[in-house]
């Protein structure tokens, strides 16, 4: 499948949204996404970081129940190409 070009702001407001729906994110901050090299899958961005709630099982709580979420963004979105 082709990826649809967008930024990082874009794919941070939509994984932001998508965690202010979940109430196990309640407390967790995404700071966005940053770009690298293009994986086995050919996607060029991954997750930031994350900073959050005191108890790190809560932060990782949060993230399991976005990866399939972030995974499918990531199948069909890319960064553009910088180099």
């Amino acid at each position: 499948m082709d990826r649809t070009t967008t930024s990082a702001e874009h794919l941070r407001d939509l994984i932001r949204a998508e965690a202010a729906r979940r109430g196990v994110c309640n407390g967790v901050f995404l700071s966005g996404v940053e770009p690298h090299e293009p994986d086995a899958d050919g996607c060029n961005w991954g997750l930031a970081g994350v900073r959050g709630a005191e108890d790190p099982q809560a932060t990782a709580a949060c993230l399991q129940s976005l990866d399939a979420f972030v995974q499918d963004l990531r199948a069909r979105y890319k960064l553009p190409d910088t180099r």
